[in-house]
C-alpha cells in the first residue's frame, strides 16, 4: 500500500518487482477475497467520441466492490483479466465526471489520476523528490537535459528515438512543436498563458532536435515539461489535428505514450482498466525493464473505512491516501500491508504541505503582527494529533521537510531559524520552536505505544524539524500593538470596534483529515478569542 504519491517512473519502475516478490495483497497463494467479475455491456447512448482513427474501448459496468469466497488465483477483475495478474490501485479524484474525457490538457479535466498520466501519457523529463530510481532527474521522452544558450533564451530539446504512440505512430519532434503551438494559440489551454509569455519562437532542426526560442530568460522554462507530479504531456499530433476543436476534444480512447493503453472503463467512472502494451519495448520506461502486471486498474474505493476493508480483503493494492484511523488499523491488522516508513508516520502525507493561506490585501491580514499573532494562537501538537493522530509532517517554511528538502533547505537554515527574531512591544522575541515533533511523538505514543519512534533523528525525519510557538501571550501582545481589543466577552474586535470573525475554507468530505484540522485550528483561535 501507498500513502502518498507516487511518481509515475518508480511506479512503472517498481511492478515487476512487486509483483513477483508476491508482496502484493491480492497475489499471495492463499485463498482471499475477490472483487465480482463485470457483467460487460455495450456504452451508454451518449457514448464517448472516438478519436479520429482510434480504436474505442468499450465501456462497461462497474465492478462491485464485494468479497466472494473464490480464491485469488481463479478470480477476475474483468472478462478475460485474472486478478493475478492486475495491480488495483486507488484514483484519489474518486468518481470521474465526466467519465469519457481523456483532454489532460484542458484545465479542470478529473480523468487526470485514472491512469492516463501515470501510466498512459509521457513528459520530457521527471523529478524524483526523494533519490529516484536512476537518480532524482530521469530522461524519458528527451534524450538529455534540457541545454541552454548563456542568457537562458533559448533551449535546445533531443528526443529519444525509438518511442512509438501506441497506434504505432513514431514520436518526433513534430508532437512537441504542436503540443506547444496549439495551447499557444488555442486560448483556454492548461498551459496557454505561460506559452503565450516565453515562447517567442520554435525550430525543428531534424526529427528529434527542437529549439525554444524565448521572450524572456527563463532558465528554468524545462519545468513546464518536468513531471513531479503534474507537467505538460505530450500531444499526439497526428490524432489532435483532425479534431475540429482541439480544446474540445475528449481524446477518447487515448493514444498512449506509456507503456499502457486503455482496455476499458466504467462509464459512470468508477474505474479504468489499463493492459501493456504488447511493443511496450518501444516507450521511454523500457530502460527499467518490462512493467510486472498485465494489467492495472484505477478505481475509486470510496472512503477510508472502504479503502481499509478493500485491502484487507484483497480488492486494492494500492492506496493513495487515507485517514491515519484506517492505516493504524491496517498496521495492527494486515500484514501485508507495507508503507514508506515501517511503523509510525508509515508515510509523509503528502510531498506539499497543507497550510492556512490568508489574504495579504485584506486588512487585517495585510498586517504581518497580525499574522504571526494567529500563528502564535495555533497548537500545532493540538492540530497534529486531531488531523492525522500524530503522523502530520510539520514545517515553518513553505516547503516539506521530506525528500531532498532538508538537505538543501532545512539543515542549512536550521540555526538562522533557531537565532530568528520579531519584535513584540520593542523587545525581540523568538517563535522558533524546534521541540515541536518532540511533543507530537510524546503524544501520539500514548495511545500507539511503541509504534512511535523515541529516536531523535527518526521523529525528526519523520514529523520534521520543528514550527513556531504556542504563545498566545506573546500573540495577544501582537494585536494590542496594532490597535485591537477585548470586547466585554472577552473576544476579540477590530482597530474600528467592530468583532473580529474569520472565514475558513476548508476541504470536502474526501479529505476528512484536512477538515480535522481546519476545525481545530478555528477552535484554537476561538479559544484566543
Amino acid at each position: 500500500m501507498r500513502k502518498v504519491k507516487i511518481t509515475r517512473r518508480a511506479f512503472l519502475a517498481q511492478m515487476a518487482i512487486i509483483a513477483a516478490s508476491g508482496a502484493l495483497a491480492a497475489c499471495g497463494a492463499t485463498p482471499t477475497a475477490t472483487p465480482v467479475p463485470p457483467t460487460a455491456t455495450k456504452a451508454p447512448a451518449a457514448a464517448p467520441t472516438a478519436a479520429p482513427g482510434a480504436a474505442q474501448p468499450t465501456a462497461t459496468k462497474a465492478p462491485a466492490v464485494v468479497a466472494t469466497a473464490a480464491p485469488a488465483a481463479a478470480g477476475e477483475v474483468a472478462p478475460g483479466v485474472p486478478r493475478t495478474e492486475c495491480l488495483i490501485l486507488e484514483n484519489p479524484t474518486g468518481r470521474v465526471v465526466p467519465a469519457d474525457d481523456f483532454n489532460r490538457w484542458r484545465p479542470g479535466i478529473q480523468s487526470s489520476s485514472t491512469g492516463l498520466q501515470q501510466i498512459g501519457l509521457d513528459a520530457l523529463w521527471y523529478i524524483d523528490p526523494d533519490e529516484g530510481i536512476d537518480g532524482v532527474w530521469d530522461n524519458a521522452l528527451a534524450a538529455e537535459k534540457p541545454i541552454y544558450n548563456k542568457d537562458f533564451t533559448q533551449m535546445t530539446v533531443k528526443l529519444r528515438k525509438g518511442i512509438y504512440w501506441s497506434d504505432g505512430v513514431e514520436f518526433t519532434a513534430d508532437d512537441l512543436i504542436y503540443t506547444v503551438d496549439v495551447q499557444k494559440n488555442t486560448p483556454g489551454f492548461a498551459y496557454t498563458g505561460q506559452f503565450q509569455k516565453n515562447v517567442a519562437s520554435m525550430e525543428k532542426l531534424d526529427n528529434y532536435t527542437v529549439v525554444f526560442k524565448l521572450l524572456q530568460p527563463n532558465s528554468r522554462f524545462h519545468a513546464y515539461f518536468t513531471v513531479r507530479w503534474g507537467a505538460c504531456f505530450l500531444m499526439p499530433k497526428h490524432v489532435f489535428e483532425k479534431a475540429s476543436d482541439p480544446l474540445a476534444f475528449k481524446f477518447n480512447p487515448p493514444v498512449s505514450l506509456g507503456a499502457y493503453t486503455l482496455k476499458d472503463y466504467d462509464p459512470q467512472g468508477d474505474w479504468y482498466l489499463w493492459q501493456r502494451r504488447e511493443d511496450w519495448q518501444r516507450t521511454s520506461v523500457a530502460k527499467f525493464g518490462m512493467p510486472g502486471p498485465k494489467y492495472a486498474m484505477y478505481i475509486s474505493p470510496g472512503p477510508s473505512d472502504k479503502k481499509v476493508i478493500a485491502q484487507t480483503s484483497k480488492q486494492l493494492d494500492v492506496i493513495h491516501d487515507m485517514a491515519p484511523e484506517g492505516m493504524i488499523t491496517l498496521a495492527k491488522t494486515n500484514p501485508n500491508s507495507k508503507a514508506w516508513f515501517k511503523s509510525f508516520p508509515w508515510a509523509h502525507p503528502d510531498p506539499t504541505l497543507p497550510a492556512v493561506i490568508l489574504n495579504h490585501g485584506r486588512p487585517p491580514y495585510d498586517m504581518k503582527e497580525v499574522r504571526w499573532a494567529l500563528t502564535l494562537a495555533i497548537d500545532i501538537v493540538r492540530v497534529a494529533m486531531a488531523s492525522y493522530r500524530g503522523a502530520a509532517t510539520i514545517s515553518g517554511l513553505h516547503v516539506p521537510p521530506t525528500g531532498l528538502y532538508p538537505k538543501y533547505y532545512f539543515d542549512p537554515l536550521e540555526q538562522w531559524l533557531k537565532d530568528f527574531t520579531i519584535d513584540i512591544g520593542g523587545t525581540p522575541y523568538k517563535p522558533w520552536d524546534p521541540t515541536a515533533p518532540q511533543r507530537i511523538a510524546d503524544e501520539a505514543r500514548k495511545t500507539l505505544g511503541n509504534m512511535v519512534p523515541t529516536d531523535a533523528k527518526e521523529i525528526r525525519k519523520s514529523l520534521g524539524m520543528g514550527w513556531w510557538k504556542y504563545d498566545t501571550a506573546a500573540a495577544e501582545k501582537l494585536l494590542l500593538s496594532k490597535g485591537f481589543k477585548r470586547g466585554s466577552n472577552k473576544m476579540w474586535l477590530l482597530p474600528d470596534g467592530t468583532p473580529w470573525k474569520i472565514d475558513l475554507i476548508c476541504e470536502g468530505d474526501t479529505r476528512p483529515v484536512m477538515n480535522r484540522a481546519a476545525a481545530q485550528i478555528a477552535e484554537c483561535w476561538k479559544e484566543f478569542g
